[in-house]
C-alpha cells in the first residue's frame, strides 16, 4: 500500500490495484481489477454476471430500488447516531443535504417554505 500527499491538499494512495484520490472533499476511486467482486472466485463472479444479464429488467430495477432504500436507511441511521436529539424534520433536511448537496438542498427546501 502506498499513500502520497502533496502540498496542494490532495492525497493519493494505491492499494493492490485500487487507486484512491482525495482532493478537497472530492473522492475519486479507480479500480484496475480484472473482476469486480474481490471476495468471489472469478468463475462464480462470471456466473453471477450471466444470471444478472438474463434477469428481466423489472427485477433489475427492483434490486436497484432495494439497494437505494438500504443506503437511505443506513444514511438515516448514521445521521441519528451523530445527532441523537434531531427532530424528524431536521433528519430529513440533513438527509437531503447528504443526498443532494448543501446548495441544491437549500434551493429545493428553502423554496418550499
Amino acid at each position: 500500500m502506498t499513500i502520497k500527499s502533496d502540498l496542494t491538499g490532495s492525497l493519493r494512495g494505491n492499494l493492490s490495484g485500487l487507486e484512491l484520490s482525495i482532493e478537497k472533499k472530492k473522492v475519486i476511486i479507480q479500480l484496475s481489477y480484472d473482476h469486480l467482486i474481490f471476495c468471489t472466485h472469478p468463475k462464480m463472479e462470471q456466473r453471477q454476471i450471466e444470471l444478472i444479464r438474463r434477469m428481466p429488467a423489472w427485477k433489475k430495477f427492483a434490486m436497484v430500488d432495494d439497494l437505494n432504500e438500504t443506503v437511505k436507511t443506513l444514511a438515516i441511521s448514521g445521521i441519528k447516531q451523530r445527532h441523537p436529539h434531531a427532530s424528524s424534520k431536521q433528519i430529513h433536511r440533513m438527509l437531503s443535504e447528504l443526498m443532494l448537496g448543501t446548495e441544491l438542498a437549500r434551493k429545493v427546501y428553502d423554496h418550499a417554505r
